[in-house]
């Protein structure tokens, strides 16, 4: 079980009673002056013992509430991470499925190994995961889509979505919808692994899929972002120009918390919308204490506690908790 510090586990106790995200929010930024291997956090995890794992361009580090233990590949040791370039993370009981740079690699808790996957005689840049209804992995990549068999420990071979590059996988009712460089897809293992377009998304480049309860947000590069129905049709569109909540039409990340927010990473900073109102709410760096680290946002993980984590670019995590009133910067040192 994870020790947590008094004041984490006081947030994690009085979360229980709080769905509302305060006006002034504050973070509290981790560098690598707390002991981060690299400060652009791609990827953001917990696992069942509620450690947070965090995936960087040079290596795969896991945070207790105390400190941060790295683990990186090294050179002969076919028990160590696959690639130091970690762009996804996916838990699954006491298993950490990690997409890289050239592959698949999987952390067990009970061994403290890893095991390492790799398309025979081809990288494979790995940029989102995750599990089919028979407990299988599908794979965003840049060669496609492309599946893990949990039985036989082996990936597919063949692809779907070739040539294209696939961003972002997220469950539907059918399957999956893909988000791609080339619009968004839907994917179904069901009907003979069908894989087909959304003429309204066909021309755009998809950063990140959520689903809430009533459809489904798609955020693009460049374009905004996107309201689906359940029926998959485009129902409204914003953009920064008519929403000035919204930070910028580059986005990169979604997720939906418990309340009904949706947390909006950007290019050039946060947006937060609003369920009730449909308002979006701007956070952006500034030199103030208890702003952003940085406005490049490239992850974004709600934890048990309701905690959130945001993975910035060149600015390590910034920590958000709906009832920490003011947490102290600790500043990045670019000397260390």
């Amino acid at each position: 079980m994870l020790k947590l510090k008094p004041t984490l586990f006081l947030l994690a106790v009085l979360s229980l009673f709080s769905d509302r995200v305060s006006a002034a929010i504050e973070f509290r930024t981790l560098s690598v002056n707390e002991g981060l291997s690299q400060s652009s956090v791609l990827a953001i995890a917990q696992d069942e013992m509620g450690r947070i794992w965090m995936g960087t361009q040079d290596g795969l580090n896991c945070y207790d509430g105390y400190s941060f233990t790295v683990f990186r590949h090294v050179e002969g040791d076919a028990q160590s991470l696959g690639d130091n370039s970690v762009n996804a993370l996916f838990a699954d009981g006491g298993l950490l499925w990690i997409g890289t740079a050239s592959g698949l690699s999987c952390y067990d808790a009970a061994t403290q190994s890893f095991e390492n996957f790799r398309l025979e005689g081809r990288n494979m840049q790995v940029a989102d995961i995750a599990a089919t209804a028979g407990g299988d992995l599908i794979l965003a990549t840049d060669l496609g889509i492309v599946l893990f068999d949990r039985a036989s420990r082996e990936l597919e071979i063949r692809t779907y979505l070739t040539g294209i590059s696939v961003h972002a996988v997220c469950p539907s009712r059918d399957g999956f919808l893909v988000g791609t460089s080339n619009g968004v897809y839907t994917y179904s293992s069901t009907y003979g692994n069908a894989v087909r377009i959304l003429p309204q998304m066909a021309r755009y480049d998809i950063a990140s899929i959520v689903a809430d309860g009533d459809g489904y947000w798609v955020a693009t590069h460049g374009n905004g972002l996107y309201r689906l129905d359940g029926a998959l049709q485009v129902t409204a569109r914003y953009d920064a120009a008519s929403n000035p909540g919204l930070v910028s039409n580059y986005i990169r990340v979604l997720k939906t918390d418990s309340a009904g927010h949706l947390w909006i990473g950007t290019f050039d900073g946060l947006s937060i919308r609003d369920p009730r109102s449909g308002r979006f709410e701007r956070y952006v760096h500034t030199s103030e204490p208890g702003s952003l680290s940085h406005n490049s946002i490239r992850s974004i993980f709600i934890d048990a506690q309701r905690g959130v984590w945001l993975g910035t670019y060149y600015g390590g995590v910034s920590y958000y908790h709906p009832l920490a009133r003011r947490f102290g910067v600790l500043r990045h040192d670019p000397t260390r």
